[in-house]
C-alpha cells in the first residue's frame, strides 16, 4: 500500500473503534474480565468483518449513489420493497444518537468539573449537563448547516486525525509513566467469566463487531466516502483496516487497565461499571492520562454522533424532517438528565441489542442471497480485478447467518447445552437458507 492508502486504513480502523467505545466498549470489556471478552471480539471480528469490508469498500468506490439504507436495498433488490426495514433502520440510528449525546453530556460534564474542581460546587452539575447538551445541538447545526461535502470531509478527517493523535500520545505517556504497566497489565488476562454469563458475553462481542462497520453498509460507506478511495486492491485495505481496528481497541483496553492498576482488582468482579467511575480512578493514579482519555472519549462521541447526523441528511431533502430527527434524541437526552440519570448501560438493552444483529443480518440476507454473493464476485473481479475465492460466497450466504444465529439461540434460549444450542441455530439456519432460496428467484434478475 501506499501513504494516502495507509492513511486511509488508520483512519478506517481508528473510526471502527471509536464507534466500539462510543457504546461501552470497555466498560464490557471490564464486566467480561478482560481478554476472554477481546479473544470473542477478536473472532466475530474477523469472520463478520473481513468479507463486509470487501464489500463496504466495493460499494464506496464504484456505486457513490447509494447513502441510505432505502437505496442500498433497492440497489441491491431493483425495488423499494423492504421499505419497512428502512424506517427500522432510522429509528435505531435515532436511538444510537441519543445514547451518543447522553454519553457525550456526561464525558464533558465530568471532564469540566475535574479540571475546575477547586471552584465548582455540587449544584453546578446540571449546568454543566446544559453546557454539553449546548454543545452538542451547536455541533448539531453545524453539521446541518454544512451544504458543501468538502467540509463535511476535512471536518470529519481533521476530527478523526486529532483522536488518533491523542490516542498515540496517551498510550506513550502511559508506557512512560507506569514502569510496572506489564505488571498491571495481568488484570487484563483475567479469565474468569461464569457459564451463566458466557452466552451474554458472546452477544456483546457479536454486537460490538457489528457496531465496528456501524450496523449497516449504508452508513459505513458514508464514513468510506469522506476518505480517500483510490486504493487499488480490495483485500489489503480491508484486511490492513481490519487489523488497525483490533490493534486501536487492544491498545486502548491496555492502556486502560494499566493506568488503573490495582484498583481493578478490587472492582472486578462485579456487573458493569459506569465509565466515570473508572475515570475517577485513573484520575488519582495519573491526572494527565485521565485528561486525554476523557477527551479521547468525547472525540470517539463527536465522531460517531457527525458520522450519524451525515447520515440523517441524506435520508431526505426536508430541511425541517433532518432537524426534527435530530432533534428527537436532544430531547431524550435532556429528558434522562433532568430525572437524574447519570448512566445508561448499553450492554443491558436487550431489545436493541438483537435489532442491531437483526438488521445487519437483514443486510448479509439481501447481498449473499437477493443479490446473490457469486454475482456479485464477479462484479468485483470486472471492476477491480480482484479475484475472490469460493470462501467469500460461503461467508456471506453460511458462515456469517449462522455465526449470527448460533450465538442469538444461546442468548435468547440460555441453552446450556452446546448440542441444543447447536441444534437449534441449525432449524434457523436452514429455515434461512429456504427464504433466500426463494427470495433468490423472486428478485434475482439482474444481468452482469
Amino acid at each position: 500500500m501506499n501513504i494516502k492508502q495507509t492513511y486511509a486504513s488508520l483512519l478506517v480502523g481508528f473510526i471502527s473503534t471509536a464507534t466500539c467505545f462510543s457504546f461501552g466498549f470497555f466498560t464490557t470489556v471490564f464486566k467480561y474480565n478482560g481478554l476472554e471478552f477481546f479473544y470473542a471480539y477478536i473472532i466475530f471480528s474477523i469472520l463478520l468483518s473481513y468479507t463486509m469490508n470487501l464489500v463496504a469498500f466495493y460499494i464506496g468506490k464504484f456505486h457513490p449513489e447509494i447513502n441510505t439504507y432505502s437505496s442500498l436495498v433497492k440497489y441491491v433488490i431493483g425495488s423499494s420493497k423492504f421499505r419497512s426495514i428502512s424506517i427500522l433502520f432510522t429509528g435505531t440510528v435515532i436511538i444510537l444518537l441519543t445514547l451518543i449525546l447522553f454519553n457525550t453530556v456526561t464525558y464533558l460534564s465530568d471532564l469540566i468539573s475535574s479540571v475546575y474542581t477547586n471552584t465548582l460546587d455540587v449544584s453546578t452539575s446540571l449546568n454543566l449537563a446544559a453546557l454539553g447538551i449546548t454543545f452538542i445541538y451547536i455541533t448539531i447545526l453545524l453539521v446541518l448547516a454544512l451544504k458543501t461535502k468538502n467540509h463535511i470531509k476535512k471536518f470529519f478527517k481533521a476530527l478523526a486525525f486529532v483522536g488518533l493523535i491523542l490516542v498515540i500520545t496517551t498510550v506513550l505517556i502511559v508506557i512512560y509513566t507506569s514502569p510496572y504497566s506489564l505488571i498491571e497489565f495481568k488484570n487484563f488476562n483475567t479469565a474468569d467469566s461464569q457459564i451463566n454469563t458466557l452466552s451474554n458475553m458472546l452477544v456483546m462481542a457479536l454486537v460490538y463487531a457489528i457496531l465496528s462497520k456501524f450496523i449497516s453498509l449504508a452508513l459505513y460507506k458514508n464514513i468510506l466516502n469522506t476518505l480517500d478511495n483510490s486504493f487499488n486492491n480490495l483485500k489489503v485495505i480491508s484486511f490492513s483496516s481490519l487489523f488497525c481496528n483490533i490493534t486501536f481497541s487492544l491498545v486502548i483496553c491496555m492502556s486502560i487497565y494499566a493506568t488503573l492498576g490495582n484498583y481493578g482488582i478490587f472492582l472486578q468482579p462485579m456487573d458493569e461499571v459506569c465509565l466515570i467511575t473508572l475515570f475517577s480512578l485513573i484520575k488519582q493514579n495519573s491526572f494527565i492520562v485521565y485528561i486525554l482519555l476523557e477527551t479521547t472519549f468525547i472525540l470517539f462521541n463527536l465522531i460517531v454522533m457527525i458520522s450519524i447526523l451525515v447520515y440523517i441528511t441524506k435520508i431526505t431533502n426536508k430541511f425541517y424532517i433532518k432537524v426534527a430527527i435530530s432533534i428527537i434524541p436532544l430531547l431524550i437526552t435532556i429528558s434522562l438528565i433532568t430525572q437524574g440519570f447519570t448512566h445508561v448501560s448499553f450492554s443491558k438493552m436487550f431489545a436493541l441489542d438483537l435489532l442491531i444483529v437483526f438488521i445487519f443480518l437483514f443486510e448479509v440476507f439481501i447481498i449473499g442471497w437477493i443479490y446473490d454473493a457469486q454475482k456479485l464476485s464477479y462484479e468485483i473481479l470486472k471492476h477491480t480485478n480482484t479475484k475472490l475465492s469460493p470462501m467469500f460466497n460461503i461467508m456471506l450466504r453460511i458462515v456469517i447467518p449462522f455465526v449470527c444465529l448460533y450465538t442469538v439461540a444461546g442468548y435468547i434460549f440460555v441453552c446450556k447445552s452446546v448440542i441444543l444450542q447447536t441444534l437449534i441455530a441449525v432449524i434457523f439456519m436452514i429455515i434461512y437458507i429456504t427464504i433466500g432460496i426463494i427470495f433468490n428467484k423472486v428478485f434475482n434478475k439482474r444481468k452482469f
